[in-house]
């Protein structure tokens, strides 16, 4: 057993001053550090790649993480892949992970986002980078696509690309929300460029700009469309609350903020941002108690790693000044993204991604978990 750290009053100052002597500033403050421990549990789901993994609690108790293997973080020609691994046993070990969708030369597959619908069938959601034939990224042809499987993820469908007209760039990066009306929600992110004739989307936000949509199925996932605007931002995690409420945790430039909508994804209404800049993206989980617990990778000096806050009034406001250090150190900022579940005997399983070498990746490149217990 390891331990991870709850954080009492300011978790730590935003960044060491040049003027730090053993990491202590050399001026006075007036907040107080108070910390205390938790018992945890650490556990490596996946090595030799473990990107962005997504973890789901299946109807017949396995834990199944899907991530990325085969290629950096980078977007990269070829070579990648999303794979499947499960564990039986609450998650202390894991199988050897299992292709579920590969990248043709040309392309390259990412995100995938893993969902278990009521009857049974397990949903997957990535995006796919087209190559042109000078060898470059085609950043105006980006696609969300869909796989489908009916055996606990040991046999998948063909991908479906998923229309999201009139854009031409799209990801997503959230589970697949299914309401109680059997309507399913997906989350894309689409770019729009202020300057249609550059290809580059990765460029300054005075140049592009990026929002974030719900699109919806009513035949399963056969078709989607019906799409509702839930703000700017790119990277959203959504969440279906017991109450009917729907939340949604958008990435933006200077953090995270909350959404929610009282109208199945229609309309939405912004709590504010809940994280600081280097804080992002982030993931929602509401815990048996109600409680929703928010968990989004830390970037920031002095730790790397992966944070978890509280909120006890469905997004609204979070208990900010009780979060949790859950992971601190990761060492490099090519880590987080952060997903977790609810084990029937309470715990929380988190799982998150590191990359220990950044000139040697994905070789270096692991989905991480952490296993552990929020205080009442």
């Amino acid at each position: 057993m390891v331990v991870a750290w709850l954080a009492l009053g300011l978790a730590y100052p935003q960044a060491f001053p040049a003027e730090t002597a053993f990491g202590v500033p050399n001026r006075f403050h007036d907040e107080v550090l108070q910390f205390r421990t938790l018992e945890a549990e650490r556990v490596i789901v996946m090595e030799n790649g473990g990107f962005w993994p997504t973890i789901a609690l299946l109807q017949n108790g396995e834990l199944a993480v899907i991530a990325r293997t085969g290629a950096p973080h980078g977007v990269t020609r070829g070579g990648s892949q999303l794979a499947l691994t499960r564990s039986g046993d609450g998650g202390r070990t894991w199988s050897e992970p299992v292709g579920v969708a590969a990248s043709r030369p040309n392309q390259d597959l990412r995100d995938g986002w893993l969902s278990q619908l009521k009857d049974g069938t397990l949903v997957l959601g990535f995006h796919i980078y087209e190559f042109d034939a000078q060898g470059r990224a085609d950043n105006q042809n980006v696609n969300v696509y869909l796989t489908q499987s009916k055996d606990l993820g040991r046999t998948w469908t063909v991908p479906s690309k998923i229309d999201i007209s009139p854009h031409t760039w799209g990801n997503t990066h959230s589970r697949i929300v299914e309401l109680p009306s059997g309507t399913l929600l997906i989350h894309v992110a689409t770019a729009y460029s202020h300057n249609p004739g550059r290809a580059d989307i990765f460029r300054s936000p005075g140049d592009r700009e990026f929002q974030s949509h719900v699109f919806r199925s009513k035949d399963g996932g056969k078709t989607w469309g019906d799409r509702s605007l839930i703000s700017n931002g790119d990277e959203t995690g959504l969440l279906l609350l017991s109450s009917g409420k729907l939340l949604a945790a958008v990435r933006g430039e200077h953090g995270v903020s909350i959404h929610e909508s009282v109208d199945e994804g229609r309309t939405w209404w912004n709590f504010g941002t809940a994280t600081e800049s280097g804080e992002k993206p982030g993931s929602l989980l509401q815990l048996k108690d109600g409680r929703v617990l928010f968990s989004y990778g830390d970037r920031r000096l002095p730790f790397y790693g992966v944070q978890a806050m509280i909120s006890r009034d469905e997004g609204k406001t979070w208990d900010r000044q009780n979060r949790f250090q859950l992971v601190w150190d990761a060492p490099t900022t090519d880590c987080g993204y952060p997903t977790s579940v609810q084990l029937p005997d309470g715990r929380i399983f988190t799982v998150y991604y590191q990359v220990d070498d950044l000139k040697n990746s994905p070789a270096t490149a692991k989905a991480r978990a952490v296993v552990w217990t929020v205080p009442s």
